[in-house]
């Protein structure tokens, strides 16, 4: 049973949903000595893999996995978005997301939700019990709401988000410190509103989980210099899931689940530069920073992550693409990249 269906039933069912963002199945299926309490929940509920969106990145996931729509309906495609009728571009917030969240519909169904560190969120909603917005939120005080629970997070020192500028250092003592700090925090927070007692739905996101695996998955994967303090970690975070488990109503029902999977990045690949040698983008000048740099005889260009775009007459500001050929335009462009053989 789904977990909007779990929430339609007319018994009073409660669900408490935790998301461990960025966290592959095979990560846990392969040490079940760090995850023994998730292996528990799956041995006696039900586990295993599950198909992220395309793209499968966080800022597009979560309004997906909130709503059960994809980003054609959630209107959330990556990180940045492009402006309609513009090349300008802007970083999607939670009033972005054109579907129904599924904490609103706990609220119109005269139920209570809590929302707690949900990436894509800001500004916090005030219509539903609680929220505090998570990745991408500017602080707790301008993130919370009501007035008591920023109070509280306060009062815990709770962040929002790790230091990511941390992981960048070749030292990342600093980083794992700072991690563990940062879910300590979270674990705390959500403990708390486990015990409160006072919602239909608690939904709540460990967003630490991505962060380590950007800075530390290689040495995981690898046996890199920092595979002990990962798996470490990691063990933390599944004695966190086991200790909300036990504190848990007998009435909840527990989902974990991640919004999407991980791996080591061993290349980077930039759509623009091929799609510029490919002749389908070019530029008013020799210096561009911007989208808005594009000249008007271009064809397609790409957002990030692999997004591309033809520039389409009547839709683009200087399209180029008459829409009588947009189909035709769009196979070629799909053959030039199902023959692209990148130079690795």
């Amino acid at each position: 049973m789904g977990l909007f269906d779990r929430l339609r039933n007319d018994d009073g069912p409660r669900v408490a949903f935790f998301g461990i963002d960025g966290v592959p199945y095979s990560l846990i299926e392969d040490n079940p000595e760090t995850f023994p309490n998730l292996y528990d929940m799956g041995t006696k509920g039900s586990a295993g893999a599950i198909d992220s969106i395309v793209p499968p990145e966080s800022s597009a996931c979560w309004p997906s996995l909130t709503t059960g729509k994809n980003p054609g309906e959630t209107g959330v495609y990556g990180f940045q978005d492009r402006e309609n009728g513009s090349y300008d571009t802007y970083v999607p917030m939670g009033r972005d997301v054109q579907a129904q969240r599924v904490w609103d519909r706990v609220q119109e169904a005269n139920r209570s939700a809590t929302v707690m560190n949900v990436p894509v969120t800001f500004p916090p909603q005030r219509d539903i019990q609680r929220m505090v917005s998570g990745f991408l939120s500017p602080g707790v005080e301008e993130a919370s709401y009501p007035d008591d629970l920023r109070e509280y997070l306060n009062g815990i020192d709770y962040r929002i988000d790790v230091n990511a500028r941390l992981g960048h250092e070749e030292d990342k003592s600093e980083f794992v410190e700072d991690a563990h700090a940062t879910i300590d925090g979270r674990y705390e927070a959500f403990s708390h509103y486990v015990e409160q007692d006072d919602w239909d739905l608690l939904f709540g996101v460990f967003m630490t989980t991505d962060r380590v695996n950007h800075f530390l998955f290689e040495d995981y994967e690898r046996n890199g210099e920092y595979k002990e303090e990962f798996l470490e970690f990691y063990s933390k975070v599944d004695d966190y899931l086991g200790q909300l488990r036990e504190q848990l109503a007998d009435d909840v029902t527990m989902v974990v689940a991640s919004d999407h999977g991980f791996t080591t990045l061993d290349h980077e690949v930039h759509c623009n530069a091929w799609l510029e040698e490919e002749g389908w983008l070019s530029y008013e000048g020799e210096e561009h920073e911007e989208l808005g740099d594009i000249a008007a005889e271009t064809e397609a260009y790409s957002l990030i992550p692999g997004r591309f775009y033809l520039n389409l007459e009547n839709r683009e500001p200087r399209g180029s693409v008459p829409e009588a050929e947009y189909d035709e335009k769009r196979d070629e462009l799909k053959a030039d990249l199902e023959n692209w053989r990148a130079g690795l």
